[in-house]
């Protein structure tokens, strides 16, 4: 019954623990035990120990109650007399015991270790206290980070929202500066205007003086070529001290027998004076389209006289056409006329680029003197330069030259780069333009030098005829 008591005293003890493990569960539930989730929320804690508590005491109850009938049975010690054999029988008892007691120990142990990892760590410590731990650290941890997620994703929000800004704002300046409109391109489109026109009108004057040179030496009807060269040069006279005479000509002698105009006449020397009339002004006031007849047009009709056909051929006798001889006359004087309309040609064509342009460059005017006016030409000038309708010449003039000797030309490129390029593209289109004058120019040269060339051949053909009677192919 020692052994018995002992037994109980470990058992009491066993139970101890257990009650103080089941009576500091209660405190330790403060945040509840780690429950196990089900389909209508989570069960009690009581559905997790009962089982385990009950099958706990079913199987202690079992080894005690082996305990209590191995050791209720009669020892041999009991019956053993007393003689010197009962030694080895009571060693054996011991022995037995020792056995006994070191296995009961050994389950003890592991009983304890068992109770100690299953009860202790993972129902009491686990469940109830780092489970619980864990996971209101989880949660703690979940709403942390969707709170920083929620500040992170409001900075990349607002990040974008104020890129988006920027690039909106930014493609609105690029806009604004990109088709804002330039004044150098208004400059360019208004000086532009109305060249086509103006550019026809000068290719008409140009046929115009071309025909009345014609007229003139073919003695065509209504000319001042009708009646021959006696009448022509009798009518260019008058003209002459009508309105060209200049009084210091000719020591001053043509004062006293030549002139009748005033010597502050602004038509002296016109017929003469190329420079003057042609080289000088940008825009020659005359108008072959109309039938007014303008002082310049004169003075221009009477140099183009003194340049070309000077002495004009006497008209044919009717008998001429008749003969062989006046037939080759007359093909010759024809021959002779063309030359000269070639040669006239070229003089017509600059002359037609200053004469004044079509009603749409009238309204260009006020804008080519402003450009003057910034390069320091005064009021009187510009007025004298352009004239009231700019001629295909003033116009290209400015295109091609004034405008770029403005400081304010270049300054401007500075601007923005798409006006840079509409410079560009408009300063390409008006070099084709003046690309095509010089075409045409170098078509006139190549004519002239045409007829010099034919002129030396001819005149190599009549040299060989004469001397030896015949040409040799």
């Amino acid at each position: 019954m020692i052994k018995l008591r002992s037994y109980n005293v470990n058992y009491k003890k066993l139970r101890g623990f257990f009650s103080m493990t089941y009576h500091a569960r209660p405190i330790s539930q403060a945040c509840g035990p780690l429950q196990t989730p089900v389909a209508g929320g989570y069960n009690h804690a009581k559905s997790v120990r009962i089982p385990v508590r009950r099958s706990f005491k079913f199987t202690l109850l079992a080894l005690i109650g082996v305990l209590l009938l191995t050791l209720a049975s009669p020892k041999p010690a009991a019956a053993c007399p007393d003689w010197c054999g009962c030694e080895v029988g009571n060693h054996g008892v011991l022995n037995g015991e020792m056995i006994l007691q070191h296995a009961l120990t050994n389950a003890w142990i592991t009983l304890q270790f068992i109770l100690h990892r299953e009860i202790f760590w993972k129902q009491w410590m686990w469940n109830y206290n780092i489970g619980n731990a864990l996971m209101m650290w989880t949660n703690e941890l979940s709403a942390t980070a969707m709170a920083q997620l929620y500040a992170v994703g409001a900075f990349f929000d607002a990040k974008h929202q104020m890129e988006t800004q920027r690039l909106l704002q930014m493609k609105m300046a690029d806009a604004h500066r990109d088709y804002h409109p330039d004044v150098e391109m208004c400059t360019i489109g208004t000086a532009a205007r109305g060249l086509g026109s103006t550019s026809r009108r000068a290719e008409l004057t140009a046929y115009a003086l071309v025909e009345n040179q014609i007229d003139r030496f073919t003695n065509a009807r209504n000319s001042s070529g009708l009646m021959g060269a006696s009448l022509d040069r009798t009518a260019r006279f008058e003209q002459v001290k009508r309105r060209f005479c200049d009084a210091r000509d000719d020591g001053g002698q043509i004062a006293y027998f030549v002139c009748t105009t005033p010597p502050t006449s602004a038509g002296r020397n016109a017929d003469i004076d190329y420079g003057r009339l042609v080289v000088d002004p940008w825009t020659i006031n005359v108008d072959l389209t109309d039938a007014t007849r303008t002082e310049e047009e004169g003075d221009l009709l009477a140099l183009t006289s003194n340049l070309y056909a000077h002495n004009i051929p006497p008209p044919f006798p009717d008998d001429m056409f008749s003969s062989e001889r006046g037939k080759s006359y007359a093909l010759a004087l024809r021959a002779i006329a063309a030359k000269h309309s070639v040669a006239t040609y070229s003089f017509a064509s600059i002359v037609g680029m200053k004469t004044a342009g079509s009603a749409a460059s009238a309204g260009n005017a006020p804008f080519l003197k402003a450009v003057l006016d910034n390069l320091g030409a005064t009021n009187t000038e510009t007025l004298q330069i352009v004239g009231p309708r700019p001629s295909y010449y003033a116009q290209m003039e400015l295109l091609t030259k004034k405008i770029y000797q403005q400081p304010q030309f270049y300054t401007n490129l500075y601007d923005a780069p798409a006006s840079g390029e509409r410079k560009s593209a408009a300063i390409r289109a008006i070099r084709l333009i003046q690309d095509m004058d010089k075409f045409n120019s170098v078509l006139r040269t190549e004519q002239n030098l045409s007829v010099l060339v034919e002129m030396y051949v001819e005149d190599m053909q009549t040299d060989n005829i004469n001397t030896e009677g015949r040409v040799e192919e």
